[in-house]
């Protein structure tokens, strides 16, 4: 496949090799496909058609993970934002010598005192 030549709207006539396909805009490429898919490019053998389909093909997986890849990366870097990550301390030398206790959301009397009665009127 050496040249590929396609007439625009403007009906100007525009040759382009596999290495450009970069720098078209994404809507040609979907347009060369769908005209590919039609059966529209008579002009091209079938070696060339084959050849051509594989490299759109290529082309528009390479943008797929491409965009895939950028969507998670500002995906982890908000989410990074988000949760103001700070590194963690995973070593505490003081630990032996704290006591372990458990926290209770209700206050219960200790023994001895008295316990306190909380009235509801209506």
């Amino acid at each position: 496949l050496d040249w590929i030549s396609v007439r625009r709207d403007d009906d100007k006539i525009y040759k382009f090799k596999e290495g450009d396909f970069k720098r078209l805009r994404l809507q040609d490429i979907e347009d060369m496909l769908l005209l590919l898919v039609q059966g529209k490019l008579s002009n091209l053998t079938v070696e060339e058609r084959l050849a051509f389909n594989v490299s759109l093909r290529m082309f528009t997986r390479s943008i797929i993970i491409q965009r895939r890849v950028e969507d998670i990366q500002l995906g982890v870097e908000s989410y990074q934002k988000r949760l103001n990550l700070t590194k963690l301390n995973t070593y505490r030398s003081d630990l032996k010598r704290r006591e372990a206790y458990t926290a209770y959301s209700i206050c219960q009397p200790q023994s001895g005192e008295k316990g306190i009665r909380i009235e509801r009127r209506l």
